[in-house]
C-alpha cells in the first residue's frame, strides 16, 4: 500500500492528502476554519490530523523560521512515552501530597508534643549519627 493510498477503509481523505492539510496550518497558509470548510472536515478530525502528521511535515518540510508553538512540538511522543509521562505525572503528585503531610506531620510533632524533628535531625546529621542509616538524607553510602 504506497503513502498515498487511504489510510483506512472508512477515510475520504488520503494520507498525503491529510498531510498537505497539516502543512497548510502549521505554515499558517489557511486558517483552522478555512481548513474545515475546504476539505469537509470537523475540528476534532483536524486536531487528531495535525497531532498525528504534524512530524512527518516537519521531517518532509523542514523550514528555520517557525511558529514558536511549532519548534516547540516538532516530535510526537509515542504511546509508551505518553503512559510513561502520565505514570510520572501521577506519581509526582502522589509525591507532593506525601511530602506535605510529611511537613504538616512535623508540625504537629512541634506543636503537640514539643519535638523539633528538622532541629533534631539536623543534630544528628551534623553529629554523624545518620551515617549507619540506609535510605536516609546525608549517609556516606
Amino acid at each position: 500500500m504506497s503513502v498515498a493510498t487511504k489510510s483506512s477503509g472508512l477515510s475520504r481523505h488520503t494520507i498525503e492528502e491529510k498531510i498537505e492539510v497539516v502543512r497548510q496550518r502549521i505554515f499558517q497558509e489557511s486558517s483552522f476554519r478555512e481548513l474545515q470548510e475546504r476539505h469537509g472536515i470537523c475540528s476534532a478530525t483536524l486536531s487528531v490530523w495535525i497531532k498525528k502528521y504534524k512530524a512527518e511535515v516537519l521531517r518532509r518540510f523542514p523550514v528555520k523560521d517557525l511558529p514558536l508553538y511549532v519548534l516547540k512540538y516538532q516530535e510526537t511522543m509515542t504511546t509508551e512515552e505518553e503512559n510513561e509521562l502520565t505514570r510520572l505525572r501521577r506519581e509526582n503528585e502522589d509525591l507532593k501530597l506525601l511530602h506535605e503531610a510529611n511537613l504538616l506531620m512535623i508540625d504537629m510533632a512541634k506543636e503537640r508534643f514539643g519535638i523539633d524533628i528538622k532541629k533534631n535531625y539536623e543534630e544528628m546529621l551534623s553529629g554523624g549519627c545518620l551515617k549507619e542509616v540506609p535510605g536516609v538524607k546525608g549517609n556516606d553510602e
